[in-house]
């Protein structure tokens, strides 16, 4: 398995949080890990296809597209992507140099 470390910050000031998004090409276990959350398989009508759910502590549902958050508190929470777009940009890097 691998392991998650979420290193992108973004910010809504004043608030800064750590974010994921859940997509095609994330690992689906190791943000479940991360959040403390469960992921679930369900039945997608008679098709014999499934999705993926991710059930985040508090409880809520994430599923593809939307974004996991930690805030600056520690809770988890669920922000679909067209709020998440709406609200938050990536946080610049320090770089460490004179503006």
């Amino acid at each position: 398995m691998t392991s998650l470390n979420p290193q992108w910050f973004y910010v809504n000031p004043p608030a800064r949080v750590q974010a994921v998004r859940l997509t095609d090409n994330a690992d689906w276990e190791a943000i479940a890990e991360w959040c403390g959350g469960e992921l679930i398989n369900y039945a997608v009508g008679d098709s014999g296809e499934y999705e993926t759910k991710l059930i985040v502590p508090g409880p809520e549902f994430a599923e593809h597209g939307n974004w996991v958050l930690r805030g600056t508190t520690g809770h988890f929470f669920v922000c679909d992507n067209s709020a998440f777009a709406a609200a938050y940009s990536p946080e610049k890097p320090d770089l460490g140099g004179a503006s």
